[in-house]
């Protein structure tokens, strides 16, 4: 299992710090060379951004696993992206 957590530093203070996004991601496909993923994502409210606490799940099918972790970052990233509405 994987997983991403994006914190947030004010000031560049780790004291102070706090998380304010996380991805859990697991294979669900007993690691074969081209494997598929369970993807889940949250992101905080940010009020003052008019940005909604938000959860996603979601499959991310096909992902070849020999190669840099940032790639099925990036893919999962690009999911919530597409799903995420525009102001």
């Amino acid at each position: 299992m994987l997983v991403v957590r994006v914190e947030l530093w004010p000031g560049g203070n780790y004291r102070k710090s706090r998380t304010i996004s996380t991805m859990i991601v697991g294979n669900i496909s007993q690691l074969a060379e081209i494997s598929d993923y369970d993807i889940r994502m949250h992101e905080g409210a940010v009020d003052h951004l008019d940005i909604p606490e938000r959860e996603e799940h979601f499959e991310l099918k096909g992902h070849r696993r020999k190669q840099s972790v940032w790639a099925i970052i990036a893919k999962a990233a690009q999911k919530w992206l597409d799903t995420t509405p525009q102001h």
